[in-house]
């Protein structure tokens, strides 16, 4: 029954489940003894916690020869622990590997809560990797409290992997728009062997490598080692930084993709100079070659709803430099005046255009006279 305090953790020597004594491991889904001494409806006994319960809690590899790992062989070593609250019987330890070898190795009896350490070896890795388990009690011999937690897997491979752990960038508030910044990061090789070759490190802001965004590393990188580089950066008003580690792919590495470090910085109160707003007049182009702007025509008189005046000549002018821009560059601004030009910028006319434009309006002005006139032709027959 769920009525008032009946439910005590499991004793050591597994009593329980009497009367509205109960002893249960759960305060959920259990019932009282109804009389006939049968538990009433305990999910979890506290009898069945009276087993062992044995598990693999460490594995790890180690090649033979550190320094040359080129013959692929290794060792390796686990921690076995009896997890339960009595002993357990003297077992074996197996470690099997995906190519087919194994190992067996006899456990003495581990006491509850006991640990032993042990290790394997030597095998040789077949190819670049091998998948290895280590399992105690394969064989099912000891009845556990759980059978299911007998084996750690893994996998131990024989290559380096360059990765980026520390990427420091500025804060964006400490940041200046449009000035040189720094970006710091740090390269470590968190694979099982040496890089054995240069590779580059490389900056980049907003998917475009900076000036001398990239660093040749030529020293070899052992497992474990670290290398420390800085860049300069410009500052625009969005900046999306990114550094990466091997960026030309020449290391082949266990991890391709863990190989960059990202930041974002992002500061209002400015256009990104890489596309600065140009308010000079630009200058007229004849067979691709730049001349100078027009000196005679001051844009800045010009000042909206109104206009400027200027005689055919400044318009004009002759094939100088200066008369060839004036003749073919002219800004919308000086149609500010009229209404429905008002709204429009950044208009260029030249002067054949003006020719156009002028031809156009005499015959439309033809057009309406003439239509005109034969309108009031036809009224004047009626």
């Amino acid at each position: 029954k769920n009525e008032g305090v009946d439910i005590h953790v499991c004793h050591a020597d597994g009593g329980g489940n009497h009367g509205s004594d109960n002893c249960c491991d759960t305060t959920e889904n259990y019932g009282d003894d109804d009389g006939d001494g049968v538990p009433g409806g305990c999910t979890n006994s506290c009898e069945a916690r009276l087993k062992p319960d044995l598990t693999v809690t460490k594995k790890s590899e180690t090649w033979i020869n550190p320094e040359s790992p080129e013959n692929r062989r290794y060792n390796v070593t686990c921690t076995v622990e009896n997890i339960g609250i009595v002993d357990a019987l003297p077992c074996v330890i197996r470690v099997s590997i995906d190519d087919g070898a194994w190992q067996d190795s006899p456990v003495v009896q581990l006491n509850a809560s006991g640990r032993k350490n042990h290790t394997f070896g030597t095998f040789t890795m077949s190819g670049t990797s091998d998948e290895i388990t280590v399992r105690v009690d394969p064989e099912g011999e000891i009845d556990e409290w759980d059978e299911g937690n007998n084996h750690l897997t893994n996998t131990w491979y024989a290559k380096p992997d360059l990765t980026v752990t520390a990427f420091d960038v500025p804060r964006a508030g400490n940041l200046t728009l449009f000035t040189d910044s720094t970006a710091n990061a740090t390269i470590v090789n968190i694979g099982t062997v040496s890089t054995k070759g240069a590779f580059d490190v490389t900056l980049c802001v907003n998917g475009e490598e900076v000036k001398d965004g990239t660093f040749r590393v030529i020293e070899e990188l052992a497992p474990g080692d670290e290398i420390f580089r800085s860049f300069n950066w410009f500052v625009g008003a969005s900046n999306e930084i990114k550094v990466v580690a091997d960026s030309g792919g020449e290391i082949d590495e266990w991890d391709e993709g863990n190989n960059d470090a990202n930041e974002t910085r992002s500061l209002g109160g400015g256009e990104d100079p890489k596309d600065p707003i140009n308010t000079d007049p630009k200058p007229f182009i004849r067979g691709n070659l730049p001349e100078g702007p027009d000196t005679e025509i001051d844009l800045d008189e010009v000042t909206p709803g109104g206009g400027v005046d200027y005689d055919m000549d400044e318009l004009g002018g002759n094939d100088s430099t200066s008369g060839c821009v004036s003749k073919e560059r002219v800004s919308a601004q000086l149609f500010r005046s009229t209404p429905f030009l008002s709204d429009v910028s950044d208009i260029v006319v030249s002067s054949s255009g003006l020719a156009v434009i002028g031809a156009l309006s005499l015959l439309l002005l033809f057009y309406f006279g003439y239509r005109g006139e034969l309108t009031a032709h036809r009224r004047n027959n009626r």
